[in-house]
């Protein structure tokens, strides 16, 4: 259960306050305070509880449409006592986790007291400001977030040190900074699509613009996933650079088995984005008859070879070898597909692992778009093992807090369904599945679908398309992922993320 208090300052806008309600979802507790408790009202919100001085509400009659239990006051003398009392009280009431908005953002005391209370207390808050939201981030950890270009980031170390940090997305990067000679914190610009900030050593409290809402009535947005995927790669890009200068190249080896005209093309892209990230790439093109001893044999001993950090075994395999003799032979230290079965149990408990490529990019690009996931309906088309199972159950984990439907070819009235999502992810493997009667008006749409489709008139013989019928779609839905240049590019860029995280000795959560 979430906890929300508005407090003082010059109070959140009541559309901040309507945002952040429908965002936690229920069941939620509501505390407001001063100006908080008139944004609140303004909203059409009744808080359960009423805390504070009661300076800022002029009219003190309208605490009379609240129980006196429910009314707490605190000192007035003293500065920022009506948050502490929210988050306490919120904490105190069962509330993992306590969400703080208010007014002033920006202003250089408050900044301060934000950190201040954040030095104190370690339990799980978030502080968002009329236009801000202020998170805290522990090593070892990556924070990956939204944001402008050129929109402002402030970084702030916490606690006792030392602290180190690394960033991409971010014009300047962290990596280096003199934070334990008495270096304050440092503000930023973030660069297009989603940063990351790297905790090394210590806690940080970072401080950015909200990501945008939700795109409505007539507000289509085409996803980018080219550029999105880019601004991934160059983060990877540089701190491959960093690990090259310690004496460690990351190394990814590649196996295909057969000549399946798809897997030559995808293992070409991914060869590809290795050699521009600066990773090195072992190439293993075995026959279409190869046996399936010596494919395990190969695996196991790339599995006892130091330099290789990673294992990808290009699916689909011969139809006489065993895929999950094949992918469960992979060590999962080196497993940065996702697929063995340690990284799978991991993924479902919630556990530090390897994602799978697919679904993590899927969810980076719904956070890059501002597209809200807490308390948000997702239904997902598609149950394969690959996609729609392991991306239902990452959607559903708590820290995205979506509400999953999986949908697959036994589903009654699949429409009806469809119909209800907020986030719908196309993932069946059908041509034009998705028709513009299946989507609700302003919904996110994500197509995963790469089909062949037969065109005499395209150089190849055929052409690209997604399980969504595009140009329909585009009319109806808030966001819509194209095919190609949507989810696609995510999906090398997440192999290169982890194939990085295992060359620095982490698994990515």
């Amino acid at each position: 259960m979430r906890g929300i208090a508005f407090i003082g300052g010059d109070g959140p806008p009541p559309d901040l306050c309507r945002l952040l309600v429908e965002e936690a979802g229920r069941p939620s507790l509501l505390a407001a305070a001063d100006s908080g408790l008139i944004a609140a009202e303004a909203a059409g919100l009744r808080p359960d509880w009423v805390l504070g001085d009661m300076d800022s509400l002029g009219d003190l009659s309208r605490l009379e449409a609240y129980p006196p239990d429910r009314v707490l006051r605190c000192e007035a003398d003293k500065d920022y006592t009506d948050t502490e009392l929210a988050l306490n009280l919120l904490w105190e009431k069962g509330c993992e986790e306590v969400w703080l908005a208010g007014g002033g953002g920006g202003r250089l005391d408050h900044l301060l007291a934000i950190r201040s209370l954040f030095e104190r207390e370690r339990r799980p808050s978030r502080w968002i400001t009329a236009g801000e939201d202020v998170r805290s981030v522990e090593a070892p950890a990556d924070l990956n977030l939204a944001g402008a270009a050129g929109s402002l980031v402030s970084v702030f170390p916490l606690g006792p040190g030392p602290w180190e940090a690394e960033s991409s997305g971010l014009k300047w990067p962290l990596a280096g900074l003199p934070w334990d000679r008495g270096f304050f914190g440092v503000s930023n610009a973030a660069e297009a699509g989603p940063f990351t900030l790297r905790a090394i050593r210590g806690r940080f409290l970072v401080i950015m613009p909200l990501p945008p809402s939700p795109a409505a009535g007539g507000g289509k947005v085409i996803i980018d996933g080219r550029a999105a995927a880019r601004k991934i790669q160059d983060g990877v890009k540089a701190r491959c650079a960093a690990l090259r200068e310690r004496g460690t190249i990351p190394c990814l080896a590649v196996i295909l088995a057969g000549e399946n005209p798809a897997s030559l093309s995808y293992v070409g892209a991914k060869e590809k984005a290795l050699a521009e990230a600066g990773m090195a790439s072992r190439d293993y093109r075995l026959g279409e008859h190869v046996s399936q001893g010596e494919l395990l044999s190969l695996i196991e001993t790339l599995n006892a070879d130091r330099e290789v950090h990673g294992i990808l075994v290009q699916l689909p395999l011969p139809s006489h070898i065993s895929v999950d003799s094949v992918i469960g032979a992979v060590d999962p230290a080196k497993d940065v597909d996702g697929f063995h079965p340690v990284s799978v149990g991991n993924l479902v408990l919630g556990r530090p692992g390897f994602l799978p490529c697919t679904p993590h990019g899927v969810v980076v690009l719904l956070r890059e778009y501002g597209i809200p996931l807490s308390g948000a309906h997702a239904v997902v088309l598609g149950r394969s093992g690959i996609v729609g199972k392991p991306l239902a159950n990452l959607l559903a984990r708590r820290d995205l807090n979506a509400t999953v439907t999986l949908c697959h070819t036994g589903t009654r009235d699949l429409a009806a369904i469809t119909r209800q999502a907020d986030i719908l992810i196309a993932a069946a493997g059908r041509p034009g599945l998705v028709s513009a009667d299946m989507v609700k008006e302003g919904a996110a749409v994500i197509d995963v679908g790469v089909n062949r489709v037969p065109d005499p008139s395209a150089k190849k013989g055929y052409r690209l398309r997604g399980d969504v019928d595009f140009e329909p779609v585009a009319e109806k839905a808030g966001y819509l992922s194209p095919v190609p240049g949507g989810v696609g590019p995510m999906t090398i860029a997440m192999l290169l993320q982890n194939v990085l995280q295992a060359a620095e000795g982490g698994l990515y959560v």
